[in-house]
């Protein structure tokens, strides 16, 4: 590779982490939400709290000593690689200036800064997601430690949030299927590149929580999550005003105090206060979830096929 060829790429790469960096270069300090200091807290407190992962948390107190900047870097520049792998796959490989021309438009045009800028989770389900297409759909176009590297990247996206593995789940599923019709397309050892991710990436969710809580137990509030998205689509009220009065159903008695917005449900409503939030509610959530799935499975695909679009 010419010397000249090399120092374009270098540039191409410093210009699109700087670009991705920006808006915590410009606050001064990585941005930061509510839930940042959740993540953080795991280690310091050896408790599990809902939808705030031990192994985010790890990586973010591994950040601690130089301001968390080198968290920042790393998602930054995953979010470059990941790119440049998903050009390359489809035949726009050895075009530095268009890497930095797509991470530039992305810049301007979507929250993609703001999302390697926060010290968030967010990130890495889009990542996540990109990589799991990357090793099971474009998998001949990838070197061996690439591929390596992205199954690492798929683990440890799914073991930072419920929401993300359940994704990647769905996913590997639809390829399974895709395996069944057409074994050509879908070959064998490429699905179980992805499942092989996956379970890594659950086993991590385990490791982590029993250093962390000394238990081995699951991150809570994945059916948490699942709940508010049924109480939004009105299936919760469907399901209530079926299956009340129920002696072990406290929310029979509030079916039609609840509100149709599941930030309002879990961050504004001193009902959700006085029932006791997520550590009294939670396995009522749990039980409305699955039983709900099992009763309106169409229903449920109705409002996901909804919501997707």
């Amino acid at each position: 590779m010419p010397s000249r060829y090399r120092a374009l790429w270098a540039l191409a790469v410093s210009l699109s982490i700087t670009l991705l960096l920006a808006p915590a270069l410009w606050n001064g300090f990585a941005l930061l939400q509510y839930d940042t200091g959740g993540y953080l807290a795991r280690w310091y407190e050896g408790t599990l709290v809902p939808s705030r992962a031990v192994v985010y948390g790890l990586i973010l107190n591994a950040g601690v000593p130089l301001a968390f900047w080198p968290v920042l870097l790393v998602q930054s520049a995953l979010t470059v690689w990941v790119l440049a792998l998903v050009l390359r796959a489809h035949g726009f490989g050895r075009r530095p200036l268009l890497l930095l021309g797509v991470i530039a438009a992305l810049s301007l045009l979507t929250t993609l800064p703001w999302l390697t800028a926060i010290l968030l989770t967010d990130i890495f389900c889009g990542l996540g997601v990109l990589a799991l297409y990357l090793v099971i759909m474009r998998g001949a176009y990838l070197q061996g430690w690439e591929r390596i590297a992205l199954i690492i990247l798929i683990a440890v996206s799914a073991a930072t949030h419920s929401a993300t593995i359940a994704v990647q789940l769905g996913l590997v599923a639809a390829a399974g299927l895709l395996w069944l019709i057409d074994r050509t397309r879908m070959p064998l050892a490429r699905l179980g590149h992805g499942i092989l991710a996956l379970a890594l990436g659950a086993a991590m969710v385990f490791a982590a929580d029993a250093v962390v809580a000394k238990r081995l137990a699951w991150t809570p509030g994945g059916f948490a999550l699942s709940f508010g998205r049924m109480l939004q689509d009105g299936i919760v009220k469907k399901y209530l005003d079926q299956h009340c009065p129920d002696p072990a159903l406290r929310l029979c008695a509030y079916k039609d105090q609840l509100p149709d917005d599941a930030d309002v449900w879990f961050w504004g409503s001193d009902l959700f206060d006085r029932l006791g939030r997520f550590a009294g509610l939670g396995k009522e959530m749990e039980k409305v979830v699955v039983e709900s799935l099992i009763d309106y499975p169409v229903l449920q695909i109705k409002a996901a096929a909804v919501a997707t679009a």
